[in-house]
């Protein structure tokens, strides 16, 4: 019942990026610091790869061996919702950016980028070749860290500027895209929280692959902070600093962790 529940609460946010005005969002992206443009640019790199890939991921990892549809409908408007967030940052991009390459032409080359992207995608490339109870674990706890750690920093950045009056379509596009990750975060939740109660082979699955299911978490954790340090390399920004986004990645991932059984090196 619960992915019954989930798939129409999710299905309830539908949403249309096009509908949000853009008009001023040139202007205000101009008026900006060096160091704004830097964190804003930056962050819609980032956000536009962790959607592309799990706008994917889902379908491709996890729906070939899915035996229940009310979940099976569930994961489907997961990857919907993801291209909805998709085509969000194609109607940020034109709106800012007269020439898309800005974005797109060195997005492989930045190593905090690429770095994410080999991390995320291993447990879902094992789980694609080798299908096991134990490797469809560990791609459900890279999903669920990827939607309870890897947006945040990013969703904090913007939600700054939203604060201070600018760039407020983005904002609004990324309000949106926040909302929906914080369904696909409880449906992941709920897959974990189900597993060993459908099948008791997953109490033994999980305890021996705790160590790993952990540090795919603190490698999230860890990757976060590094994005925090590469978003101030052009100096500060207004009510944002690495320390301040570092302690928040440090609190996500004690409160998320202890969500999914694990247990974390930060204490909160």
């Amino acid at each position: 019942p619960v992915f019954l529940k989930l798939n129409a609460k999710m299905q309830g946010f539908f949403w249309k990026p096009t509908e949000i005005d853009m008009s001023q969002e040139k202007r205000s992206f101009d008026s900006m610091t060096k160091s704004e443009k830097h964190l804003f640019t930056s962050n819609l790199k980032r956000q536009i790869l962790l959607d592309s890939i799990q706008g994917r991921a889902p379908s491709l990892v996890f729906l070939p061996h899915c035996t229940d549809p009310a979940l099976e409908n569930c994961i489907i408007t997961w990857g919907f919702m993801e291209s909805i967030h998709s085509e969000s940052y194609t109607h940020i991009i034109r709106a800012i950016y007269p020439d898309p390459s800005e974005i797109f032409e060195d997005l492989p080359n930045i190593a905090e980028i690429a770095d994410c992207s080999k991390s995320i995608s291993e447990a879902y490339d094992r789980m694609v070749e080798s299908p096991s109870k134990e490797n469809l674990y560990l791609a459900l706890i890279a999903a669920n860290a990827l939607e309870a750690i890897r947006f945040y920093v990013s969703f904090a950045c913007t939600f700054s500027f939203l604060d201070r009056a600018m760039v407020e379509g983005s904002a609004k596009n990324v309000k949106f895209i926040a909302r929906d990750e914080t369904q696909h975060l409880a449906l992941t939740q709920h897959i974990l929280k189900i597993l060993p109660e459908d099948d008791p082979e997953f109490k033994e699955i999980i305890l021996d692959n705790r160590t790993a299911a952990e540090k795919i978490f603190l490698e999230a954790g860890e990757q976060e902070k590094i994005w925090a340090k590469y978003l101030f390399k052009n100096g500060p920004v207004i009510a944002l600093n690495e320390k301040i986004l570092s302690e928040y990645v440090d609190y996500l991932l004690a409160r998320r962790m202890h969500t999914v059984g694990l247990k974390s090196t930060i204490n909160y």
